[in-house]
């Protein structure tokens, strides 16, 4: 590695400090010399520069320094501090060093480095020149081992403002000689060459350093910010970023993935935009911007810019930053919507309008989304209504009148019947519901819905609001709360819709009653101005409301009486008291007739007068009717061995005489007002005795009764008695009741050897009611409706009752199976052709009699709804025989089998009639039945004991 570049001339120390040239060399071709050391030098150059870092340009200098000049031992050290106590090293050596290698300088060892450094200017000494300077502290605790320097030559590394960055130092030219003027000027320039390429890459490295910390403080943000070209490129995202957008770094590592993706579809033309408006002068652009997330969720950020610089191919270097103003930003369309439709359903507007307008806000919320509300009848069973902004009017007229379950109308059905949001995210390919409803769906461009039910305050549904996708797709999170926002309005407009009509129902009726009771009625506002009158005043007065209007009325009242009825009126008004006051009014025939006057104030719900309302009643025949009834007690009054009793229309009672009191124990005073039902006993209160008597009376005049009766001491007597219709005097009016009754305990004691023949009837009724007991826990325990309940609560008992008729005909001994099959099937039959029964005569217990009869019964009924009844031309074969081989203990099978009728499917659920057969026979009758779900028809084999004493 080592290289001889011959003798070097003699140099000396100038008293200025400079370094002065004393011979010149004596090779026979220096100028070759020198070429080929300046091109060496310009290699060298060309590697500092282009070295990767600060380290590699320190490394390459001092193995170029010292091969070039020619010596064994250079050092380069970088300053880090304004001085060489803290510096960056890199060391180059010869063989002749081998054993120095280990040894690790320290630049500030030697005062003379510090001068090089702080003159700023080249040194070049002998030996001797070193060892005679005080600066020169020499190596140290290695000198031992230090091989002499033989001369030594330093450059300072100076950057371009002139400051220190450090030096290089060569020791021990080859073969001894010492350092001369051109070895110092070529470690000069090579020194200035390096200077400024380690300046540049310090500055890249400190470029490098801080683009580092940029990113880390781009990723570490709690906003979203990005570190992008002006054009779109990303350099660096914030974690905060890619949490709310929802797309991993991988998913944005290229180029303009972002722009592609906050803008689907407008990508490029985003990109373009951003670019030329980051190239223009000025204001940096910020705004609110929307942007879609990974999710398909709509963001709002609210986007600031700052610029950082230019890259290296010239383009600006930009930080966006962001704030997710979207809840902010959605809650503020919420308010604004919200609002003004609160506003305008509280207006009064039409229903129609009110729940359009819905719609339409929908679509502004989510443009795009079209939305449909439909609104069931009363009764929850169809739909009646729609109303849609941006859907045509024949997809409410698809949808009208169809029924409302889970199958046969799609998401808007389904969300009323499970009363929950329901999504169909590709109608093409979802078969759940009817194809009739997804080709209407198709038909409108409609690919995708979500359906929420609108609830009104007492959970029930009464509509449903449906959003509408035009590509298949699921509802975004915010096309969610859409959707639950809609439905709130909307029930709220229905319910306010719901509610006005209710109170234009009451107007109507109560104008209705105060246009046909005797009464004069009237009513004024809270000033006492009248303003409306029923027609009984004008045909009692002969006037108009033209001359009645206001305070008109004042012309039909005597004059002497006149003052007080206006000073009593006038002061309620003012108190805001009712006024009752009894005056004459005269007629149209001119006469004056006494009339009983109660006006009342009517305030609204902050408690102030909106109107009075008043009623004059005549009461000219009153004295007379008192007298009347005075003549009526009297005459009840002496009748003390029979309880006289009257009661109004609900059964409340209005009068009690002394023989009622000698009876019962009450006092008239403990039981007027009260309802009549408190003389019957607890068991005749549970069944409504009283109202059955009532309408008995209603319909036939009058209604016997002869049953126990209660005491006010809790004791139970026998009594009979007759109630009968109560009549006005003039037109026969229904009024109430009268019930006459007299105690019987000593008759009824005579009767008492018929308990033996009640005792058995009561045995036989609770082994029927322990029947219908289990009829109607089994009917009443799953989720039917009440109606359906009932109907088939009714049915099943009609078949008990006919199972009953057929036993008592036969004494309760046995019954035929045909009688039984026919008894069972009669009311389902239709003209008589629907059932083709055949079999062998067979006697049934009564257990098992019953027990078929009611099995016939819910096949029956579940062919009627579902089976081959429900259609013209089915028909069931009814088939029976006795099994052979069984001669100890016969057994008959009977085969139900439908035709004819609609495809049958299993259902997802037994309901009761299923678990009656298969479980009643097996448990009741040690029998089996079986049920076969074919789609041509419903097959049900039923097996069962035959009594052998019945059938010999």
């Amino acid at each position: 590695m080592d290289r001889n570049p011959g003798k070097a001339g003699e140099v000396r120390r100038l008293p200025d400090g400079s370094i002065d040239r004393r011979a010149e060399p004596s090779e026979a071709h220096p100028i070759q010399w020198s070429a080929n050391r300046f091109k060496a030098l310009a290699e060298a150059s060309s590697q500092v520069i282009s070295a990767a870092n600060v380290s590699e340009a320190l490394s390459t200098l001092t193995e170029a320094a010292r091969m070039i000049i020619g010596a064994h031992q250079a050092v380069t050290s970088m300053a880090r501090g304004p001085d060489l106590s803290q510096a960056d090293s890199s060391m180059s050596l010869s063989d002749k060093y081998e054993n120095w290698r280990a040894y690790q300088p320290v630049p500030a060892g030697s005062g003379i480095y510090a001068m090089v450094c702080q003159d700023n200017q080249a040194v070049r000494m002998t030996q001797a020149e070193l060892e005679e300077d005080p600066r020169w502290r020499g190596a140290g605790i290695n000198a031992s081992e230090h091989p002499p320097l033989r001369g030594w030559l330093a450059a300072p590394l100076t950057a371009r403002d002139g400051r220190n960055l450090g030096l290089i130092q060569l020791s021990d030219k080859f073969d001894g000689a010492e350092f001369d003027g051109e070895d110092q000027a070529i470690l000069v320039q090579l020194a200035q060459f390096a200077a400024a390429a380690i300046e540049q890459k310090q500055a890249d490295d400190a470029l490098r350093e801080s683009e580092s910390r940029l990113r880390a403080v781009v990723q570490a943000s709690p906003f979203p910010m990005m570190l992008h070209a002006d054009d779109g490129e990303i350099k660096e995202l914030s974690h905060k970023w890619c949490q709310l957008s929802g797309y991993s770094r991988e998913e944005l590592k290229t180029h303009f993935d972002w722009i592609e993706r906050a803008y689907p579809g407008e990508g490029q033309d985003a990109a373009e935009l951003m670019a030329q408006e980051f190239n223009e002068e000025g204001e940096i652009p910020r705004g609110e911007v929307e942007v879609r997330a990974a999710s398909g969720e709509k963001l709002i950020w609210d986007f600031y810019n700052v610029r950082i610089g230019r890259l290296a191919d010239g383009r600006r270097l930009q930080i966006s930053a962001a704030s997710d103003i979207t809840e902010r930003k959605l809650a503020e369309a919420f308010e604004i919507e919200y609002r003004r439709l609160l506003e305008l359903i509280a207006s009064g507007r039409p229903l129609e309008e009110c729940l359009t307008a819905v719609t339409a806000a929908v679509s502004r919320l989510q443009p795009g989304v079209r939305a449909c509300v439909l609104q069931c009848d009363l009764d929850g069973g169809i739909f009646e209504r729609s109303y849609a902004a941006e859907i045509n009017a024949s997809f409410g007229e698809g949808i009208h009148n169809a029924p409302i379950n889970e199958l046969a109308i799609g998401t808007c059905g389904e969300a009323i019947f499970r009363g929950a949001g329901v999504t169909c995210d590709d109608i093409r390919t979802d078969e759940r519901w009817s194809e009739s409803w997804r080709e209407l769906c198709l038909a409108h461009g409609i690919r995708a819905c979500h359906s929420e039910p609108v609830r009104e305050s007492g959970e029930r549904c009464i509509a449903s609001i449906m959003l509408c996708f035009s590509e298949p797709r699921r509802p975004t999170p915010w096309e969610l709360r859409i959707a639950e926002f809609a439905s709130h309005l909307a029930s709220i407009a229905i319910e306010r819709d719901r509610a006005d009509q209710r109170l234009r129902d009451q107007e109507a009726q109560f104008h209705a009653l105060a246009e046909n009771i005797p009464t004069l009625c009237w009513m004024a506002d809270a000033t006492g101005w009248i303003f409306w009158y029923n027609s009984r005043w004008y045909d009692y007065s002969g006037t108009t409301s033209t001359q009645m209007e206001g305070w008109g009325w004042q012309s039909l009242h005597d004059p002497d009486v006149l003052p007080e009825v206006l000073g009593r009126w006038k002061s309620s008004i003012a108190d805001g008291t009712p006024f009752e006051m009894v005056f004459p009014l005269k007629g149209v025939d001119g006469a004056f007739r006494p009339f009983l006057t109660r006006v009342v104030p009517v305030r609204d719900e902050q408690g102030k007068i909106v109107r009075w309302f008043g009623t004059s009643t005549d009461v000219a025949e009153l004295t007379a009717l008192r007298q009347t009834a005075n003549l009526h007690n009297q005459i009840v009054e002496s009748a003390l061995d029979f309880a006289i009793i009257t009661t109004d229309l609900e059964g409340q009672v209005t009068s009690w005489n002394g023989g009622a009191r000698n009876i019962f124990g009450y006092d008239a005073s403990e039981v007027i007002g009260r309802a009549a039902d408190l003389i019957f006993t607890p068991e005749d209160r549970a069944q409504e005795r009283a109202d059955v008597e009532m309408r008995r009376a209603q319909k036939h005049g009058s209604a016997e009764n002869e049953r126990l009766h209660l005491r006010k001491n809790g004791t139970k007597f026998w009594a009979s008695g007759l109630m009968m219709l109560l009549l006005d005097r003039e037109g026969g009016r229904h009024i109430g009741f009268l019930k006459i009754l007299r105690d019987r305990s000593e008759q009824k004691r005579h009767e008492e050897h018929r308990k033996l023949l009640v005792d058995e009837l009561n045995h036989r009724v609770k082994n029927t009611l322990a029947i219908v007991q289990s009829l109607a826990q089994q009917t009443f325990r799953g989720e039917h409706s009440s109606l359906e309940a009932r109907r088939a609560f009714d049915g099943r008992l009609f078949a008990l009752a006919n199972a009953h008729n057929l036993l008592t005909q036969e004494n309760w001994e046995s019954a035929d199976l045909l009688a039984v099959v026919q008894a069972a099937t009669h009311a389902h039959d239709g003209g008589g052709e629907r059932f083709v029964i055949g079999g062998p005569s067979i006697r049934l217990e009564p257990k098992t009699a019953v027990t078929v009869a009611m099995a016939l019964h819910e096949l029956a009924v579940n062919a009627i709804k579902y089976g081959a009844l429900s259609v013209e031309n089915g028909e069931v074969r009814i088939e029976w025989h006795i099994k052979a081989g069984l001669a100890s203990q016969p057994r008959f099978q009977l085969r139900w089998e439908e035709d004819g009728g609609p495809v049958v499917r299993p259902p997802l659920r037994r309901g009761f009639g299923s678990r009656m057969i298969e479980r009643a026979l097996a448990i009741e009758l040690n029998g089996a039945a079986q049920l076969y779900f074919r789609p041509e028809g419903l097959i049900c084999e039923i097996e069962a004991p035959i009594p052998v004493e019945r059938n010999n």
